[in-house]
C-alpha cells in the first residue's frame, strides 16, 4: 500500500548544495510570493539575536493557534517518485488533529484509483476504493504500512510545528544565530535550536535549523536532524506564501529533498487549507 507523505530517511548532508536547491526555486517563485516586509527591521540586521529573528518570523505567520486548537484539513497535489523511479501525481486530501489522529484520501492521477488510510487513535486502517474493503493494519504483515503511517504523522506534526513558530519556540533551547546564507540575490537569516521531536511514537533529541527571509521574515527552509543514533535528517523547503481565509500565512509549495539529489523527492502543491476545521472523532474512523 502506497500513500501520502512517504518519509525519506537520510544521512545528514552538507548544506551548500541544498541551499542552491532552495534558493533556485525560491528565486523562480518570487513573482508568486506575496511578501509583506517588516518595516521595523532593516534587511540583514546583524544585531538581531536568534530568538528575536524567530519571534519576528512567528509574528509574520499570522494569528497564533495553540496546539490543542489545531484541526488541519488540506487539499493538495503530490508529486513523488515510487520505488521504481517512476513519477507519480496524486490528488490528496488530509485531515489531522495533533498529536496522532490522521486521515488521508488519495486519488492516483493516471489510474483513478482512490484509497484512504488513517489512524483514529485506536487502530490503523486502510480502505480500498476499488473493492470497497477496509483492512485493519494489524499483525507483522502490515508493519511496513504502519511504519509509513507513523512517518506521515511525524511529518505532519513537524509541519504544524514550523507553521506555528509561536508554539515551537517555547519548546526549544540553545538558540543560535548562524551565518546568513545568500544566493541569487536573496539572503536568509539562519538560526538553530535544540529540542525534541516525536518519531515513531517516541521523543528523540533533535536540532532544528531554519532559514528565514530577511525582508519578510517568512520561513523558507527547515532541517530537522535527530541527535541520537545515525543522526537522520529531514529537509523541507517552503515558498509561494499566501494568507489563507483564517489569516494564517502558508506556503503553497512544499518540497522535500533527499541528500545527493538537486531535485526534490516529493513536492506538495497546497490548495485549500484550514487549521480550524470542524473535525470530530468520527472523521478519522474507517468507512463502515
Amino acid at each position: 500500500m502506497k500513500y501520502l507523505f512517504r518519509h525519506e530517511r537520510t544521512q545528514l548532508m552538507t548544506f551548500g548544495g541544498w541551499l542552491v536547491g532552495i534558493l533556485t526555486a525560491w528565486s523562480s517563485a518570487t513573482a508568486q510570493d506575496q511578501r509583506s516586509a517588516d518595516p521595523g527591521a532593516p534587511a540583514g540586521d546583524q544585531e538581531l539575536t536568534a530568538s528575536e529573528i524567530l519571534s519576528r518570523a512567528a509574528e509574520a505567520q499570522g494569528p497564533p493557534l495553540a496546539p490543542d486548537q489545531i484541526s488541519l484539513h488540506a487539499q493538495m497535489v503530490l508529486h513523488l517518485r515510487d520505488e521504481q523511479g517512476d513519477d507519480i501525481q496524486v490528488t490528496a486530501e488530509r485531515k489531522f488533529q495533533p498529536p496522532h489522529l490522521i486521515w488521508t484520501r488519495l486519488e492516483e492521477e493516471h489510474t483513478g484509483t482512490i484509497n484512504t488510510v488513517g489512524f483514529d487513535g485506536t487502530q490503523s486502517w486502510f480502505h480500498s476504493g476499488k473493492d470497497d474493503r477496509v483492512q485493519l493494519l494489524v499483525g507483522a504483515d502490515f508493519e511496513p504500512d504502519r511504519k509509513k503511517l507513523r512517518a506521515d504523522i511525524d511529518q505532519t506534526q513537524l509541519l504544524m510545528r514550523v507553521f506555528f513558530l509561536a508554539n515551537l519556540i517555547p519548546t526549544m533551547s540553545d538558540f543560535e544565530r548562524l551565518p546568513d546564507e545568500s544566493a541569487f540575490g536573496k539572503t536568509a537569516y539562519r538560526v538553530a535550536a535544540k529540542g525534541s521531536h516525536e518519531e515513531a511514537g517516541r521523543d528523540r533529541p533533535a536540532r532544528l535549523e531554519l532559514w528565514i527571509e530577511h525582508d519578510s521574515f517568512r520561513l523558507y527552509g527547515a532541517r530537522l536532524t535527530y541527535l541520537d543514533g545515525d543522526q537522520e535528517s529531514l529537509h523541507l523547503c517552503f515558498w509561494a506564501h499566501e494568507r489563507n481565509e483564517e489569516g494564517i500565512v502558508v506556503p503553497r509549495e512544499i518540497q522535500i529533498f533527499v541528500p545527493g539529489n538537486e531535485s526534490p523527492a516529493q513536492t506538495l502543491y497546497v490548495g485549500k487549507i484550514r487549521f480550524r476545521a470542524p473535525l470530530q472523532a468520527k472523521d478519522f474512523r474507517p468507512p463502515r
